[in-house]
C-alpha cells in the first residue's frame, strides 16, 4: 500500500510535470510568435523610416529646385528692370536732346525772321526816303 501511494505520488508528480511542460511549451510558442511579430514590426518600421527619408529627400530637392528657379527668375526680372530703366533714361535723354534741338531750330527761325523783318524795314525805310 505504501508503494502504491508512492507510485500514485510519483504518477501525480509526473502528470504535473507534463502539464507544466505543456504550459511551458505554450508559453514558448507564444514567445516565439511575439518575437516573429516584433521582427515583422521592426521591418515595417525600417521600411517606413526609409520611405520617410526618401520622401524628405525628394521634398528637399524639389524645394531647392523651386528656390533656384525663383532665384533665376528674380535675377532675370532684375536684369529686365535694369534694362527698362536704362532704356527709359536713354529715351528721356533723347527727348531732352530733341526738345533742345527743336528749341534751337525755333530760335534760329525766330532770329532769321527778325533779321528778315529788320532788312525789310530798312529796305522800306530806304525806299520811302528816296
Amino acid at each position: 500500500e505504501a508503494t502504491q501511494r508512492e507510485r500514485d505520488g510519483v504518477a501525480a508528480e509526473l502528470a504535473a510535470l507534463r502539464e507544466g511542460q505543456g504550459g511551458l511549451e505554450r508559453e514558448a510558442a507564444e514567445a516565439e510568435a511575439l518575437r516573429a511579430e516584433r521582427a515583422a514590426l521592426s521591418e515595417e518600421l525600417a521600411a517606413a523610416k526609409a520611405a520617410s527619408e526618401a520622401a524628405r529627400a525628394k521634398a528637399a530637392e524639389e524645394a531647392y529646385n523651386a528656390v533656384r528657379a525663383l532665384t533665376e527668375e528674380l535675377a532675370s526680372a532684375r536684369a529686365a528692370s535694369q534694362s527698362a530703366r536704362s532704356a527709359q533714361e536713354a529715351a528721356e535723354r533723347a527727348a531732352a536732346e530733341a526738345e533742345a534741338c527743336v528749341q534751337q531750330v525755333k530760335d534760329g527761325a525766330k532770329q532769321r525772321a527778325e533779321e528778315a523783318l529788320r532788312q525789310r524795314t530798312l529796305s522800306l525805310a530806304e525806299a520811302t526816303a528816296a
